[in-house]
Order: C-alpha cells, then sequence, then structure tokens
C-alpha cells in the first residue's frame, strides 16, 4: 500500500520468476534436460528400441510437476485452477519440446541407424523423418500432458482453493 494524500491506492507486483511461463520454463529446462539424459542412458545400454521404456519419461516428469505446483500455489498471486493446469501443462509439454528438439540433432547427426531403425519398424503409410519423429514426441507429450495433468491437479486442487 502506498500513502497518497487523503488516499490509499493498493498495488500488486508480481515477481515474473513466479508467473506461469516463469515457473513452467524452469521446470520444462529441468524436465527437458532430465528426459534427455534418460534416452541418453538408455540408448547406450542398447535399450532405446524398446519402446515401453518411454511410459518412465512420464514417471520421471511427475517430480517436476509436482514441484512446480507447489511453487506455484506458494508463490504466484491470484491462484487459479485454470493456471495451475497450466503451469502443469506446459511444463509438460515444454519439455518433451526439449527432448524432440534434442532427437531431430540426435537423429541427422549422430544415430542414422536408429532413424533407419525407426522408420522400418513404423506404419508403412508414414514416411519417418527426423522431423516427424519430433512431431510425434510433441504429441505425446500433449497427449501425455492433459492426461497427468489432469491427474496431478485432483492432488492440489484443495491447496489451490485454499490459497487462492
Amino acid at each position: 500500500m502506498s500513502k497518497y494524500p487523503d488516499k490509499f491506492v493498493s498495488y500488486s507486483v508480481s515477481d515474473p520468476n513466479y508467473s506461469v511461463t516463469g515457473i513452467s520454463f524452469i521446470g520444462s529446462v529441468t524436465g527437458g534436460i532430465i528426459l534427455v539424459l534418460y534416452f541418453l542412458i538408455i540408448s547406450m545400454t542398447g535399450y532405446n528400441t524398446i519402446t515401453g521404456l518411454r511410459f518412465l519419461n512420464f514417471i520421471l516428469l511427475v517430480p517436476l510437476v509436482v514441484i512446480s505446483l507447489r511453487r506455484y500455489i506458494e508463490n504466484a498471486t491470484g491462484k487459479s485452477y485454470l493456471e495451475a493446469f497450466s503451469v502443469s501443462f506446459l511444463t509438460f509439454v515444454g519439455s518433451y519440446v526439449i527432448l524432440s528438439l534434442f532427437m531431430i540433432l540426435y537423429l541427422t547427426a549422430f544415430d542414422r541407424d536408429f532413424l533407419e531403425y525407426l522408420q522400418n519398424s513404423a506404419a508403412p503409410e508414414l514416411k519417418l523423418n527426423a522431423f516427424g519423429v519430433a512431431a510425434l514426441l510433441i504429441g505425446e507429450g500433449i497427449v501425455g500432458g492433459i492426461i497427468s495433468t489432469f491427474v496431478i491437479l485432483q492432488f492440489f486442487k484443495n491447496r489451490i482453493r485454499k490459497f487462492a
């Protein structure tokens, strides 16, 4: 509150580090690094052809989303369920965007054999290239992000209402 002659004017300045984009950006970069490292580990061990291991991507991102949501609830002003959904969803999708950008670089510059494997094992009507793989990864991140966000937000629903 600032005092002016005979008037009180209230204002709020939100810290950009605690905005929806600020919180989700930090989670996205961290999640992207974790997903890239996870892919490199399974690639070095030779398990990159097992598609079932991609399910662990979501399990690796859940703690980051929980941390991002806690940070949002504790620090942001004017909390709402929709903004909490945005924080969670942007953290998921941002992580997958970083992974897909890495995969474009990885498939075009480092591992052409893996790209050939993906092209041969894909449906015949798909003409996969590195950009197609990246688009599929982003689609996987969007769909998985929506589903995971709804599930995770059920645990934070009461806190968001309480601190709003």
